[in-house]
C-alpha cells in the first residue's frame, strides 16, 4: 500500500473512531432519558467505546504491517460525515426530549444498520489476523446491537 493510501484509509479510520464515540455519547443521552432502557443504553455506550479501541488498534497494525494490507472496497467519507451530523442532531434533539421511547430505539437501530451497510469493513484487505479478529468483532457486536434494539422496539410496540 502507497503512502496516500494509507493515508487516505487512516483519515476513515480516525472518521470511524469519531463516528464510535458519537453513537457511544448518543446511547448515554438516550440512557439519561429512558430510564427503562438505561441498561441497555449503557450497554450500547460501553460497547461503542470498545469498538472505538478496537479501531484504534486496527490503525495501529496498519501502520506498523502496512505492506501487508491492499487497497479494498471505496469507502465514502462524506457519507459518513453525514452520518456523524445525523448522530449529532439525533443527540441533541433527544437531549431536549423531542423523542419519544420509541423512536429513540428506532433510530438507535438505523445508526446501527447504517454501520453495516457502510461496508467500512472492505476499505482494506489483509490476512493479518489480529486486524481481521479486531474487525469480525466489531462487525458481530454491532449486529447483536441491532438485535437487541429491535427486540426493545417490538416490546415496547406490543405493549403499545
Amino acid at each position: 500500500m502507497n503512502k496516500m493510501s494509507l493515508d487516505n484509509i487512516l483519515i476513515i479510520l480516525e472518521a470511524m473512531i469519531q463516528y464510535e464515540m458519537g453513537l457511544s455519547e448518543l446511547y448515554e443521552t438516550c440512557a439519561g432519558v429512558s430510564k427503562e432502557d438505561g441498561e441497555l443504553w449503557r450497554s450500547l455506550s460501553g460497547a461503542e467505546i470498545h469498538h472505538a479501541d478496537n479501531i484504534k488498534k486496527m490503525t495501529a497494525i496498519l501502520v506498523e504491517k502496512h505492506d501487508r494490507f491492499e487497497i479494498g472496497r471505496p469507502f465514502n467519507i462524506v457519507a459518513l460525515k453525514t452520518a456523524m451530523a445525523g448522530v449529532k442532531d439525533t443527540t441533541g434533539r433527544i437531549s431536549r426530549g423531542e423523542f419519544s421511547r420509541e423512536r429513540m430505539l428506532i433510530s438507535a437501530r438505523d445508526f446501527e444498520q447504517s454501520m453495516l451497510e457502510s461496508h467500512y469493513t472492505e476499505i482494506v484487505r489483509t490476512d493479518d489476523l489480529e486486524y481481521q479478529t479486531l474487525m469480525k468483532n466489531i462487525l458481530s457486536q454491532t449486529q447483536e446491537h441491532k438485535k437487541a434494539i429491535q427486540k426493545a422496539i417490538d416490546e415496547v410496540k406490543t405493549k403499545g
